[in-house]
């Protein structure tokens, strides 16, 4: 277990905080092998992922895409967004969050099934 990660799921899956000022928070996640994050949205905040180990599978809009190690993507603000681990060794992403609110409690759970209709 790493000092300092705070694990929000089962394995070493957690998040770090980096860096942080008055619009914008730096933070580390690790994702274990065949684990992943929640779907969900922010509506005060955009996201760019790095990824800096493995691969993601990505699901934003109801499309999914692989983003391997040295790409990145934004999230923006009220895009529905999850972040899996279909790999075999830990996930490290570096996101960076800007906006004009960064709090825990500016997500809300996202419906991330496409629309057929």
């Amino acid at each position: 277990m790493t000092p300092g990660l705070e694990h929000r799921s089962a394995g070493q899956t957690g998040q770090l905080a980096l860096d942080t000022g008055h619009r914008y928070l730096v933070r580390r996640h690790v994702i274990a092998a065949g684990d992943g994050l929640a779907s969900m949205a922010h509506l005060h905040r955009d996201e760019t992922w790095v990824i800096v180990q493995g691969t993601a599978r990505v699901t934003m809009g109801g499309r999914a895409q692989l983003v391997s190690e040295g790409q990145s993507l934004v999230v923006p603000a009220a895009t529905g967004h999850r972040l899996e681990n279909p790999g075999h060794i830990p996930l490290i992403m570096i996101a960076v969050l800007t906006g004009d609110y960064l709090g825990e409690d500016d997500q809300m759970m996202a419906d991330l099934t496409p629309n057929l209709s």
